[in-house]
């Protein structure tokens, strides 16, 4: 997995092998001053996902494994909003996506097949305006995320202006056949501090209790 995320942001990640945040639960934690923390995860791992953060926090979840030409393969953003969120047990600030490629309320405990529908398509990042949008293609989101990028939302409550990215990456990329095509970052301005070598993880982490229905109030 390729992670990008700014320097001193904090969010945990519970991802789940099944959807509904079902089957094996891996727990992923960005710490403002320790970094990646947690167990390593796998595109295999990968069917939803719970997204812990305070407003201001999105997530980017791409199909591509380079950081280069995502855009024009499938792709998901997940903002935490004010008001578009989850309220755990623990009082904890979630974001709930319990199918990766179907939408659902951020605070819905499993995706109902009867109403099953898409998220919001964009063309370009930018034009993205709600809680979560992105981009859909031949190749599923589920089981193929590569690459996963942390950062404040533009003029929300966290917003620094000008951020660095720190770059990880957990596992060997697979190689892509698009050519090289460079990222539009039109929508904020990012200094890339890339590490010198793949870094582990720095620690294990206790387990998280599980997204279970019921386990939170809409705010």
């Amino acid at each position: 997995m390729r992670w990008e995320f700014e320097d001193k942001i904090r969010c945990e990640f519970w991802f789940f092998s099944g959807i509904n945040f079902a089957g094996q639960k891996t727990v992923v934690t960005i710490h403002p001053y320790g970094g990646l923390q947690g167990d390593e995860v796998k595109a295999s791992d990968i069917k939803s996902v719970g997204v812990l953060a305070e407003p201001g926090v999105r997530v980017t979840f791409m199909t591509s494994a380079t950081g280069s030409g995502w855009e024009k393969m499938p792709w998901r953003c997940v903002q935490v909003i004010e008001g578009r969120t989850n309220t755990l047990t623990d009082g904890r600030t979630a974001v709930q996506i319990p199918d990766l490629d179907t939408y659902a309320e951020p605070d819905a405990p499993r995706s109902d097949p009867e109403f099953e529908m898409g998220f919001p398509e964009v063309e370009r990042f930018e034009d993205g305006k709600d809680w979560t949008f992105g981009r859909t293609g031949r190749l599923p989101l589920k089981l193929n995320i590569r690459s996963i990028r942390v950062e404040r939302i533009p003029g929300g409550p966290q917003d620094r202006g000008e951020v660095e990215l720190v770059v990880e990456t957990t596992e060997e990329p697979q190689v892509e056949s698009q050519p090289e095509i460079p990222i539009n970052e039109s929508h904020k301005t990012l200094k890339v501090k890339r590490s010198p070598k793949p870094k582990p993880s720095a620690r294990r982490i206790p387990k998280a209790p599980g997204m279970t229905p019921g386990s939170g109030r809409k705010n």
